[in-house]
């Protein structure tokens, strides 16, 4: 982000929500203007020497290049638009505290491209921000610094709650953090599971309310897939029990994973020594998968993503994500497991929606669970400092603008609140209760640090051995089969990371 000279025109539109601290220059007419919001807290100041601060994002390319990491880091200028408009005055309050530049660059599209910049020597910029399953397998290669160290040395504060410190531990091993979120994006906010209905179905069949459920701590698993059975309407009267036209009782994007993280239902164990253990081996984990196979494989009340995908319907203006979510849009479907950044998708649903957290495993458990997409945006700090010119960049500067820039988008009318108050609870709901399932929402999700950090291989690990495990009756016996090869995976991913240097 450059601080610029501007027009007249755009300090007119500036002037009524926010005042900027313009360059000078040697004309006698130039007028200064002085930042209403000019940081007055007790966080330790520096220059910086006006140089870059740099942010190399890491996605996926083409048309969907911001879909799990979003606009969060840079804006250049004042639009109007209110998330914008946040971001440019967060980081011009960190420009005014460091005498430091805010920038974001594009590098590539995963972890082959972050491993390029590493081996070329071209590894020059203060903080890498990507999808978390793409920055995962690259921590044990160790191209990353651990937060800790920045965290021992007073630089960053872990446990100060715009660093998601309830997540801590999910994304610490070997003591050892080389990944995390914070409140510069609302990655964990925005991708963490959660639960869509149909209130309209709801009526048509006079089902249950789930807000009221919920009340009454009654949204469990036996509940939702009761209701989902309820649901199937041949509307298109062919008589047929499977096509796109009809109505079910969900539509089906990975939900077992997703329900079975909603009962409670963690990968892994951790002793008091930190070591790790496999949890997916134990009875009320295959007893889950045993009654979910039940329905999430009966094509007459659900209906798969992969089916909507291979339908032949016409996808043009869609990737094959928002092309399922279309059908629970166009009222298809009475639930949909999806996350609070997916209602952008949902703003022309003729009925409205109703969102609740995902069901619990039944009235016992004490709180309501969901995993944060490993796709969501995580960042990662490069293990050596830069090396292109910046004579100011260090650990230190890494770290201290790093908390500036978490803490001020945490503050009273900051990015979060822009975000979260304004634009998921307020502009995007129809239904006053949805406010108060959101909050629940917002206080559910954890991270699977195997998935993000692909522990066993591509395609071969834990999430992927529950879905083998699903995908056959003998469930137990699935699990016998990797158990050996996942505990041994374990234990190397918990050795390497104890002996990163």
């Amino acid at each position: 982000m450059k601080i610029k000279k501007f027009t007249a025109l755009l300090l007119a539109v500036c002037m009524s929500a926010f005042v900027f601290l313009a360059t000078a220059c040697d004309t006698d007419n130039t007028q200064t203007f002085e930042n209403p919001n000019k940081p007055t807290d007790n966080y330790p100041s520096g220059d910086y020497k006006g140089e870059d601060f740099t942010f190399m994002k890491f996605t996926s390319g083409g048309e969907d290049d911001e879909y799990f990491c979003g606009k969060w880091i840079d804006a250049d200028e004042i639009t109007g638009e209110a998330i914008n408009d946040a971001i440019f005055k967060r980081n011009l309050a960190c420009k005014e505290k460091y005498n430091v530049n805010i920038e974001e660059r594009k590098g590539g599209e995963g972890s082959s491209d972050i491993n390029q910049y590493f081996m070329s020597g071209d590894y020059c910029f203060d903080v890498i921000y990507s999808w978390g399953i793409r920055l995962g397998p690259l921590v044990k290669d160790g191209l990353y610094y651990d937060f800790r160290e920045l965290d021992a040395e007073d630089y960053i504060d872990l446990e100060a709650s715009y660093w998601c410190p309830e997540v801590l531990d999910d994304l610490t091993v070997a003591n050892r953090t080389f990944l995390m979120p914070n409140d510069i994006t609302m990655a964990k906010l925005a991708w963490t599971e959660c639960m869509f209905f149909n209130p309209q179905i709801i009526d048509d069949y006079g089902l249950e309310n789930p807000h009221d459920l919920v009340d009454a701590n009654e949204w469990t698993l036996d509940k939702y897939l009761e209701m989902v059975m309820a649901v199937h309407d041949d509307i298109d009267g062919d008589g047929m029990s499977f096509t796109v036209e009809d109505r079910y009782g969900m539509i089906d994007k990975g939900a077992m994973g997703h329900l079975l993280s909603g009962c409670g239902v963690r990968y892994t164990e951790k002793d008091a020594d930190g070591y790790y253990s496999l949890a997916i081996g134990e009875t009320k984990v295959i007893d889950l998968i045993t009654k979910l196979r039940e329905v999430l494989n009966d094509r007459s009340h659900v209906f798969n993503h992969a089916d909507i995908r291979d339908s032949g319907a016409d996808m043009t203006g869609y990737n094959e994500w928002q092309f399922t979510h279309s059908y629970f849009v166009k009222g298809h479907s009475l639930f949909i497991s999806a996350t609070p950044e997916i209602t952008r998708e949902f703003k022309d649903m003729e009925s409205g929606y109703g969102v609740v957290p995902l069901p619990k495993y039944d009235s016992n458990q004490t709180s309501y669970c969901a995993e944060v997409d490993a796709c969501s945006g995580m960042f990662a700090i490069p293990n050596t400092c830069r090396n292109d010119g910046v004579s100011s960049a260090s650990f230190e500067r890494t770290g201290r603008v790093l908390e500036y820039l978490a803490y001020l988008s945490e503050k009273e009318g900051g990015v979060i609140d822009t975000y979260y108050d304004t634009t998921i609870k307020g502009q995007r709901q129809t239904i006053e209760k949805n406010k108060e399932m959101l909050d629940i929402v917002k206080t559910s999700g954890y991270y699977e640090w195997t998935t993000i950090m692909q522990v066993g291989g591509e395609g071969k690990t834990i999430a992927d051995a529950l879905g083998k495990m699903f995908e056959t009756r003998g469930i137990a016996s699935a699990y016998k089969q990797v158990q050996q090869r996942l505990t041994a995976a374990l234990d190397e991913a918990y050795n390497t990371f104890a002996n990163l240097d």
